[in-house]
């Protein structure tokens, strides 16, 4: 995959859920139906907003979306809410880095 988490998928062995997603560097919009459609095992959840706009990032108790909620991986606790400013704003450097590998590991801990 060519976007910018690419390496998440080619270096750290993570499955897409779907063969669907545009692999551009900037992703594509989704909406609430295809994550429930999908229904994936894990979801990594990385709050641009919240870093953009220096704003509290979002979390399970402030998330609203009964769709999201009916998911295999929220279901099954593995909703990971990932480090926004690591995996947005300062993904090249090694602490960034470190703290990325971290949140894709939470997605496959019992």
């Amino acid at each position: 995959m060519k976007s910018r988490y690419g390496f998440v998928f080619n270096d750290l062995g993570v499955k897409p859920a779907s063969p669907e997603i545009d692999t551009a560097l900037h992703g594509q919009p989704i909406s609430s139906e295809f994550i429930l459609k999908t229904n994936p095992d894990i979801i990594y959840i990385v709050d641009r907003t919240a870093v953009m706009e220096s704003r509290p990032t979002i979390n399970a108790e402030s998330l609203s979306n009964p769709l999201l909620k009916e998911t295999n991986a929220w279901k099954n606790g593995k909703v990971i809410f990932a480090d926004a400013e690591a995996w947005y704003v300062t993904a090249a450097s090694p602490t960034s880095l470190k703290l990325i590998i971290d949140d894709v590991l939470k997605g496959y801990r019992d």
